[in-house]
């Protein structure tokens, strides 16, 4: 839900699924959680019972001011604990004063189905990753694990679909704080394989590789396969069952699917990620994808 950039006054709905005990009970119930924003909403999105909203900051005073105004910033409200509002300041300039109003970098705001990771992508091929999920036992929540940090690997992608990984019990376990392999669609036309974790939290996690000299989020950024038309990715998902692997991705005008067989070498280490060998067949065209062509309905 993009695009609400002048209502500042936030009322949300939720509806819960409740068993039909008796008669006259109710199906459905529906609550107001009244929330003040501090400027205009960009996007929203609930998933897991936690609601993360990104704002858009507040211009400053004068296109020429060198102060004033404030950033674009995430907000997150646990809907379990609603009065409990975590603010996650983005480190983007202020919006910039226009005759259209106020216009800011920021593009996409990717969150995660178990509501712990966040990607924000903007129209300068800046991105940034934020953990907000629990934090472990005996780190504040001040600590710099609550900072949005830059993804310098990925300069210059616009990100406009993620895939994450495929749920399961140990990646919703509350000591994971690794995205573990995801991937990328950008703007134009990539899909990229990385696995994210912030360094405040790598040695919190199991999962996690120390990777030396890098201080970034970034364990490994691998290039997997990249659409001939070069055309906008506006969806992605993979699965994997068993030993073969899944990958559909979208545009406005296709859907690609591409199917590979995970072997031996399709191991996760500090350099590689899982998904390439398995799709290395497309990347040096000994294959090809089966396409899907469909109209866009937004020519209409």
């Amino acid at each position: 839900m993009e695009g609400i950039a002048d209502d500042v006054e936030l009322a949300l709905c939720r509806f819960i699924l409740i068993f039909k005990q008796e008669e006259d009970s109710p199906i459905f119930s529906l609550g107001r959680v009244q929330f003040a924003l501090p400027s205009p909403l960009f996007s929203l999105s609930c998933t897991s019972n936690i609601l993360v909203l990104c704002v858009r900051g507040n211009p400053r005073p004068s296109p020429t001011a060198t102060s004033g105004g404030s950033p674009p910033q995430l907000i997150r409200i646990d809907l379990d604990r609603p009065t409990e509002v975590e603010n996650f300041e983005l480190p983007l300039p202020p919006p910039t004063p226009s005759r259209t109003g106020p216009t800011t970098p920021l593009h996409q705001v990717h969150v995660d189905p178990t509501g712990k990771h966040v990607l924000v992508s903007t129209s300068t091929g800046e991105n940034f990753y934020l953990y907000i999920g629990p934090l472990p036992s005996g780190l504040p929540s001040s600590s710099s694990a609550r900072k949005a940090k830059p993804l310098n690997r990925l300069k210059g992608a616009i990100i406009d679909s993620v895939s994450w990984a495929p749920i399961s019990s140990s990646s919703s376990s509350s000591t994971s704080f690794s995205t573990r392999e995801i991937l990328l669609g950008t703007a134009s036309g990539q899909i990229l394989e990385t696995s994210l974790i912030d360094p405040a939290l790598s040695e919190s996690s199991a999962f996690s590789i120390p990777v030396p000299g890098r201080s970034g989020p970034e364990r490994y950024v691998k290039q997997l396969y990249t659409l001939p038309e070069r055309q906008s990715i506006s969806g992605l998902r993979y699965e994997v069952w068993g030993k073969r692997v899944a990958v559909v991705a979208t545009t406005q005008s296709r859907i690609v699917q591409l199917v590979g067989s995970l072997n031996g070498n399709s191991r996760k280490d500090e350099d590689g990620g899982m998904l390439e060998a398995a799709l290395q067949p497309y990347s040096s065209n000994q294959a090809r994808p089966s396409e899907s062509h469909y109209r866009d309905i937004r020519r209409r």
